[in-house]
């Protein structure tokens, strides 16, 4: 039963490594449910912090098929990483 354990812990190691430095901390980021962001005309859509612009610097290209969030202890909004098709 240690496999699967140790088998989520790599996974998890692995989707951090590429995170950008100035968005986490090991513990800030995790994907969201497709759908949850929301790319519209004006700008992006995130749940709890609104409307970002598409020129906004906290908008980033996620590495995999997932869109991302990264939120700080403070409940502050750091980065948005969007799936690669959403961007």
């Amino acid at each position: 039963m240690i496999l699967p354990t140790i088998k989520a812990v790599t996974v998890l190691a692995a989707v951090h490594m590429w995170y950008d430095r100035e968005c986490c901390a090991n513990w800030h980021c995790h994907p969201v449910e497709l759908g949850e962001i929301r790319e519209l005309k004006d700008g992006v859509l995130v749940p709890n912090f609104g409307m970002l612009d598409y020129s906004d610097p906290r908008l980033r290209k996620s590495q995999d098929d997932m869109d991302h969030i990264c939120v700080s202890q403070t409940k502050q909004l750091i980065c948005v990483y969007l799936r690669p098709n959403g961007m």
